[in-house]
């Protein structure tokens, strides 16, 4: 057994958890929100005993898988021979995921709940998403958009992965004005890691990170 998949979910909330990094998705954070209207997966957690157990707990309930970005297909399979739920995905990376059936894909924008909704935004990946989830909840979860940086803060990065950064500005700066009365709220990252010792829930009073002036540059591209 490996580190990775000896290691066990973390509570950090009654209404969330996260999971240890998985390799087979480049390291990503997977987290679990537990929302009224049934659990919500944002992306798939190495497929260790205890998250697999964790997850079968919630076999039962009316859950939803969330990929926010193509890297974290390879790590899908092992979730679905435990969860037999629906897998939201954005309608430009269904196509890599031929021939599965619980696939419900989305176009720009999804409402899940009156308080849960997907937003398209590219640039990490041709289909990157992020999912806000306002109400009692106010967290965004951001995929890739934002990785964490050495201090513990929240960025952009234009990494070997990116598929267009231009592309991934001006989608922060679209999602911070959709975003605009939800502040503050709390980012959950999908990013490799955090800071040692910091809270892998960032604070945000708006607007996001990687939408001031400084950053309009690479806007225009």
């Amino acid at each position: 057994m490996t580190r990775e998949t000896a290691a066990r979910p973390r509570r950090l909330r009654p209404d969330l958890w996260i999971f240890p990094p998985n390799r087979l998705a480049a390291g990503a954070t997977a987290w679990l929100l537990l929302h009224a209207d049934g659990p919500v997966l944002i992306d798939p957690p190495a497929a260790g005993e205890h998250a697999l157990a964790l997850l079968d707990s919630l076999a039962a309930a009316n859950g939803r898988i969330l990929l926010t970005s193509r890297l974290g297909h390879a790590g899908l399979a092992p979730i679905q021979a435990v969860l037999d739920w629906p897998v939201l995905v954005q309608e430009q990376e269904a196509y890599l995921l031929p021939g599965n059936p619980a696939l419900q894909p989305f176009a720009e924008e999804l409402a899940l709940a009156a308080d849960l909704r997907l937003h398209w935004a590219q640039g990490p990946t041709p289909g990157s998403c992020v999912l806000h989830a306002g109400g009692p909840h106010r967290i965004l979860f951001c995929g890739r958009l934002l990785l964490p940086a050495p201090g513990g803060e929240l960025r952009p990065v234009a990494g070997a992965t990116t598929f267009h950064w231009p592309r991934q500005l001006r989608s922060l700066r679209h999602l911070s004005s959709r975003l605009a009365d939800a502040w503050p709220l709390s980012i959950a990252s999908g990013g490799a890691s955090v800071a040692a010792g910091a809270d892998p829930l960032v604070p945000c009073a708006g607007p996001l990170p990687g939408t001031g002036p400084e950053w309009e540059a690479g806007c225009s591209l």
